[in-house]
């Protein structure tokens, strides 16, 4: 029963981070908050921040067997997905402007980015060529 608790927090918990920054919800905030907008991706990161602990101390609070140990020659395997997860955060880190993505910029400037890029258009150089979101990437890859 735990592990079904599990899966629907944690399902919760990825439907309402991707709706908050979805096209639609995004829309209709700016338009309700008009200037106040440039504030919506400072509160998106502490929402989604704030909602994530719960979800994290419930998962770390399980007891159970564990199901795969990196056993012999297995921990390689498990060395270069550590370096993989690591390349692609830091892969991502050079992408992002991180106070466009927290939501700094946005206040200081008041403009409201629509997307990560100030003009609104999706990038696509280094590392977003090959996957859209590498940090969430990189943490499935390291969990």
């Amino acid at each position: 029963m735990e592990y079904f608790t599990l899966i629907i927090i944690w399902t919760l918990w990825c439907v309402i981070h991707s709706s908050m920054i979805s096209v639609t919800v995004t829309g209709f905030v700016k338009k309700r908050l008009g200037k106040s907008y440039k504030y919506y991706r400072l509160f998106y990161n502490l929402a989604a921040t704030a909602t994530l602990i719960p979800v994290l101390l419930y998962s770390l609070n399980l007891k159970g067997d564990v199901l795969f140990r990196w056993d012999g020659n297995l921990a390689i395997g498990q060395f270069f997905l550590l370096l993989i997860a690591i390349s692609l955060f830091l892969a991502g880190g050079k992408q992002y402007d991180l106070q466009q993505f927290i939501g700094l910029r946005q206040i200081r400037s008041g403009k409201s980015f629509s997307g990560i890029s100030e003009s609104g258009v999706i990038n696509t150089p280094g590392i977003l060529r090959v996957t859209r979101h590498p940090w969430y990437l990189a943490a499935i890859i390291f969990v």
